[in-house]
């Protein structure tokens, strides 16, 4: 049994996760929606970031997949907010993945600099995204 046990140690949980996706293009939402779905997740969808804080007021989230450019409240001024809010309390250390159209050098850095875990360029490739998820599971990190 300590084979059996070592076995699901070794391999990476691929336990549901509870993800809020914030993403304004509605075929975007849609496409990363399904990926993480056929990865066993649950998905609460926010077009904008205001949106996303008032989900995340209301529900815990194991980790956060948000746009960078969107109308109303950027990813960026969001996760600040994340972040920095009192009220939000423990949950403003919720891992949290930038997704972005722009991938220019030195992006990446920005973006973990805002405040977020990870960055993932627009396409958002499936493999990327699941590795992502995986390195950020919080039930990896036990």
């Amino acid at each position: 049994n300590r084979e059996a046990e070592q076995t699901v140690k070794e391999e990476p949980s691929i336990q549901p996760l509870k993800i809020l996706l914030v993403e304004d293009d509605r075929i975007n939402s849609l496409m990363v929606r399904r990926l993480l779905e056929k990865m066993s997740h649950t998905v609460t969808d926010a077009a904008n970031g205001i949106e996303a804080l008032q989900c995340f007021a209301e529900a815990d989230f194991d980790l956060v997949l948000m746009d960078i450019q969107m109308p109303e409240m950027n990813g960026v001024e969001a996760i600040r907010e994340i972040r920095k809010t009192e009220r939000f309390g423990s949950k403003s250390g919720v891992c949290a993945i930038a997704l972005t159209a722009y991938a220019m050098a030195g992006d990446r850095e920005k973006f973990l600099e805002e405040g977020f875990d990870e960055y993932l360029p627009k396409p958002v490739d499936m493999e990327e995204l699941n590795s992502a998820v995986i390195r950020l599971n919080p039930l990896n990190r036990l």
